[in-house]
């Protein structure tokens, strides 16, 4: 894993939305990170080395986890997030607390959306068949991401 080309923002899938630019959004792809087997990239039809498995709740190695997220956070140039467990609830949660909570890559917090008005706060969501709904207001001021 030492050898590693970092991600890229060509890695991703940005929206392309008129907002504040004091807000940034992305999409990872199966593909940029270090996971393998079921979580692995998908070329041609198989499973190959390099998956970018987000989810500690999916029964992925917790280290290529703990990387893939720590890609992700370089990309963005922020060292922590809002990991959530989705559960295909209703409950919202405050990312800024969850940080604060559960720094790192602990076990995160069950909801399906996160909120807040905290400059440098991440709001994170994982799909695989869902959707995701990114939420901001005109100034860019309040942020959200929820699983649809």
């Amino acid at each position: 894993m030492t050898n590693l080309a970092p991600l890229t923002w060509q890695d991703c899938v940005q929206p392309d939305w008129q907002v504040s630019s004091r807000v940034r959004a992305l999409i990872t792809t199966r593909n940029g990170g270090v996971s393998e087997g079921p979580y692995g990239r998908w070329q041609d039809g198989a499973a190959l080395p390099g998956g970018m498995n987000l989810g500690l709740h999916t029964g992925d190695d917790p280290a290529h986890v703990a990387t893939n997220r720590a890609r992700l956070l370089a990309l963005a140039g922020q060292s922590r997030a809002a990991w959530l467990e989705q559960v295909h609830g209703a409950r919202i949660v405050r990312a800024d607390e969850v940080i604060a909570a559960a720094p790192g890559t602990e076990a995160p917090v069950q909801a399906d959306a996160s909120v807040t008005d905290r400059a440098g706060a991440v709001c994170v969501v994982m799909v695989a068949d869902c959707l995701p709904v990114l939420l901001c207001d005109g100034r860019g001021r309040a942020v959200g991401a929820a699983h649809a």
